[in-house]
């Protein structure tokens, strides 16, 4: 049972609202080769980094770096976990106006964002940046969350394995009236899944 004390109040109910026996099938397979993967390769509770790419770094991979982030403090995991593109962007909008309608509590510097879901723990940073900007350094699990970064990513140093994790690019919303919709679903099914990946790692 994960706990949520200490959460903004807003943030605990989106959390509790989540859906996670609803996941496809499909989706859990390619979820539990995931969690195998990372179970495997964690040695003396030392996980694997987890780093998630996606094009431009701009919605999908922040999304998931974002909900990543945020269960790995809950459950204290200490799991190192990143977000790059194949391109230097910016963080989409809309995806601020998402995870702030989650709940969370937002400041920005410049180009960089600050999220704050407790008082109990450090703000989430999150910026667009290139694969080329992550430090390699340390053995990694690398999840595409698009197919063509999962086509064009290069291969990365000390990569222990690396999965695809499509999800359907909000951006085909983009300027539309069902843009806001959309992207709120989007941030609902990642934030489903990533809590469903790291609930079910090994202690």
């Amino acid at each position: 049972m994960i706990q949520l004390n200490n959460i903004n109040e807003k943030l605990k109910k989106f959390i509790l609202d989540l859906k996670m026996d609803q996941i496809h099938n499909e989706r859990l397979k390619i979820f539990d080769k995931i969690i195998k993967s990372i179970n495997q390769n964690t040695m003396n509770n030392s996980y694997p980094n987890i780093l998630f790419v996606c094009t431009h770094n701009s919605r999908r991979s922040q999304f998931a770096e974002i909900w990543a982030n945020t269960i790995n403090c809950i459950l204290k995991q200490k799991i190192k976990i990143f977000s790059a593109g194949i391109f230097k962007t910016a963080v989409h909008y809309q995806v601020i106006n998402a995870i702030r309608d989650a709940g969370f509590n937002i400041r920005k510097k410049g180009n960089n964002y600050y999220l704050k879901y407790s008082n109990n723990y450090k703000e989430i940073k999150i910026y667009s940046k290139k694969i080329d900007d992550i430090n390699t350094n340390s053995f990694l699990i690398v999840i595409n969350t698009c197919s063509d970064a999962d086509i064009n990513c290069p291969s990365l140093p000390n990569t222990l394995e690396r999965f695809l994790l499509s999800y359907e690019d909000p951006k085909i919303s983009d300027n539309t009236k069902f843009e806001k919709k959309i992207y709120q679903e989007t941030c609902k099914k990642i934030a489903s899944e990533i809590f469903y990946l790291f609930s079910n790692l090994k202690k």
